[in-house]
């Protein structure tokens, strides 16, 4: 006979041995199910992944051209940057926090400095090639922040996003002119350049000008938003991605008082005088769903 505790030993032990089994097994399908390429990589992105992506559409432009589609007509995929309110120079990331969740980060810092030089008729000289500078200096900067969270959704290579973003938008100019022909008595309307008109390759206009520009400032911009966004990317090749997404945004932008400053020749004073005009500042805010028109994003995990 055999004895009772002998038996549910067995039983124990085989309990046991068929979980481990199972537990194997378990783990055998899920590893069976990860996307993996031909050489055994995964194809999806997973936790601790970092994505960098771009617009697209420069590229699709080179293929087609490279492929002479376009044939040189003139024609170019129209975009509204990566998302409608960001635009083409913004760096684009994600963090993938886990399989299914990432951070995002949009990031621009911008700014150009340039000074433009222009020769000009000297006005106290009776000779065509006697000449004077004139000169603008200008300087601006933009600044794009973001930050969101993204969810994803999808078992194979398509896979869908949603979440959200808020971002910060900061822009600001100003300029100044020097001229190389004065005002004065016999010179009310001194030959001066519009920098307005033309370019440093082809020349600027230059005139008679009773009354010019000295320096323009202000008219700083701040935007401020939050962006509810949807999209889909498909990953064709192990960790790269091309994709689209819209959104709906709710901005709002503050504009500073903006002031131009000009100069002009009283003649009953003999007085150079300094006038300055102003355009009020402004605000807006902005309710709308971005625009595919063409904007695709190609992105890179690593």
């Amino acid at each position: 006979m055999i004895e009772p505790f002998f038996i549910d030993n067995i039983m124990n032990k085989n309990f046991i041995t068929a979980v481990i089994l199972a537990a194997a097994s378990l783990g055998s399908v899920t590893a069976q199910e990860s996307l993996t390429n031909k050489n055994g990589v995964a194809i999806l992105p997973v936790a601790g992944d970092i994505g960098l992506g771009f617009n697209a559409i420069p590229v699709i432009n080179f293929a087609l051209n490279a492929a002479n589609i376009m044939n040189n007509n003139g024609y170019m995929a129209v975009h509204p940057g990566f998302v409608k309110h960001l635009g083409d120079n913004v760096i684009f990331g994600r963090y993938m926090l886990t399989d299914k969740t990432a951070a995002r980060a949009h990031f621009r810092i911008g700014r150009e400095s340039e000074t433009l030089r222009n020769y000009v008729t000297n006005d106290t000289q009776n000779d065509p090639d006697s000449l004077v500078l004139d000169e603008m200096k200008h300087s601006a900067s933009e600044v794009t922040l973001g930050g969101g969270y993204e969810f994803r959704r999808g078992k194979g290579r398509i896979q869908g996003i949603y979440g959200a973003d808020v971002f910060v938008m900061f822009g600001r100019s100003k300029s100044s002119f020097e001229y190389g022909n004065e005002f004065g008595l016999s010179n009310s309307a001194p030959t001066s350049t519009d920098f307005n008109y033309g370019s440093v390759a082809n020349g600027f206009a230059s005139m008679a000008q009773a009354e010019r520009i000295t320096g323009t400032r202000g008219g700083n911009s701040l935007g401020l938003g939050v962006r509810p966004f949807v999209g889909v990317e498909y990953f064709a090749f192990s960790n790269v991605s091309i994709g689209a997404e819209f959104g709906w945004t709710i901005s709002h932008t503050r504009v500073s008082e903006a002031t131009s400053d000009f100069e002009r020749f009283e003649l009953a004073s003999g007085n150079v005088l300094t006038t300055t005009s102003k355009v009020a500042k402004s605000s807006g805010t902005y309710i709308d769903t971005d625009t595919f028109n063409g904007g695709l994003f190609l992105t890179f995990y690593f």
